[in-house]
């Protein structure tokens, strides 16, 4: 039990350090108070419970029988990360049972504060239906529903669920389900099932030779996070031929892409180099769960700048070119040398450009040396 809670709580820190901090703790069914051992066993993937004090399953691999991870009781699904996954009831027919997993947040919600809320389900091989009405409710206190309790309905409207009519029959990998909703305030308890009767579910029949008119679900990978901020950065004012890192760190599940991406490392990403070569305002769209949200920065690149020597050698110089060169302080030196090693040109204190019109057609080696006794080398052709 202490190991478990000293290893959740350091993924917690983690959460925090890389970015927007999931509030579900235990978020994909890993740790356990102890490994489970028969259908029902949720309650090992503390703090992890069942509402309705129904059902619900933990699978791990640390169990090789029928709660264990791949194949287990619904059938044979790897986890959608890790080793555990949980799995409830959706439908059922006759009747009206139902399978919940219920958990406490992290911190209670901030009143104003957008969250966005996702979770991935998986059907299970061995039931009869799929159904649409699989939803998230987050509330102010623990909810279940009164006596005899057992298996029974959860009367909420969930503030995020799957659309409706959208049939959830992928058996074979994970379907996300996911959205936002706006904190009332000191919410601090999740709820994941079907909160609708048989009338109010939609199904189709994906395994027509199951004997068990019901649908049930595996799910992993529950977070709950607020809203990231759209961060684009500072408006700053550079200098041609510098650079400079936009946005800020990337927080997971954010989507991010930059226009105008000329002059940027990666259009993609949260913090791209930006390298413009004129005064560019760069728009971040940020799209989280349903969320879309822009910033603009502006970098301006400055004309009154100092530019920094620089010599541009060409590989092939005709009588009509020149080497280019700015800005150089004195001191500065340019020597030309032919293929013997013979020097057919120099000058000291060199100040200006050099044509190709001053030494003979032929191949040659350039080497100019700058007052701070930096040197650059490169083969010439000339051509006259």
């Amino acid at each position: 039990m202490r190991l478990t809670i000293l290893v959740s709580s350091f993924f917690i820190l983690l959460n925090d350090l890389c970015g927007q901090a999931n509030l579900v703790p235990n978020p994909s069914f890993e740790y356990y108070s102890s490994c489970p051992i028969n259908p029902g066993d949720i309650l090992m993937a503390e703090p992890w419970v069942d509402p309705t004090l129904a059902t619900s399953d933990y699978f791990n691999i640390c169990n090789g029988s029928v709660v264990g991870v791949p194949t287990n009781l619904g059938g044979n699904q790897v986890a959608h990360t890790g080793v555990g996954y949980a799995g409830f009831d959706t439908y059922i027919t006759p009747g009206s049972y139902r399978e919940y997993v219920q958990v406490k947040l992290n911190d209670t919600l901030i009143i104003g504060k957008r969250y966005c809320v996702n979770f991935y389900v998986s059907l299970s091989d061995t039931e009869q239906y799929a159904v649409d009405r699989i939803g998230a409710y987050i509330s102010t206190n623990a909810i279940t529903c009164g006596p005899p309790g057992f298996g029974c309905i959860l009367n909420y409207i969930p503030q995020i669920e799957n659309p409706v009519f959208n049939i959830l029959a992928n058996d074979s990998g994970w379907s996300k389900i996911s959205g936002s909703f706006i904190a009332s305030g000191g919410e601090l308890y999740l709820t994941i099932g079907n909160f609708y009767d048989n009338s109010n579910t939609n199904l189709a029949i994906v395994h027509s030779s199951s004997p068990y008119s019901a649908s049930y679900y595996y799910i992993d990978d529950v977070s709950l996070v607020e809203i990231a901020p759209c961060i684009s950065g500072q408006s700053v004012s550079i200098c041609p031929l510098d650079s400079i890192q936009l946005g800020t760190s990337a927080v997971t599940e954010v989507n991010y892409s930059w226009l105008p991406a000329a002059g940027l490392s990666d259009a993609n990403i949260s913090n791209p180099i930006a390298h413009p070569s004129v005064t560019t305002t760069y728009t971040l769209t940020q799209t989280q769960c349903d969320v879309i949200s822009t910033a603009t920065v502006t970098i301006t690149v400055r004309d009154d700048c100092n530019i920094p020597p620089t010599l541009v050698i060409p590989t092939t110089l005709k009588s009509d070119q020149m080497f280019i060169i700015q800005g150089l302080e004195p001191n500065s030196k340019l020597e030309i040398f032919d293929m013997w090693g013979r020097k057919v040109f120099v000058s000291e204190n060199y100040q200006n450009d050099f044509g190709g019109y001053d030494i003979a057609a032929g191949i040659y080696v350039v080497r100019f040396t700058k007052a701070d006794g930096e040197m650059v080398k490169q083969k010439l052709c000339v051509v006259k």
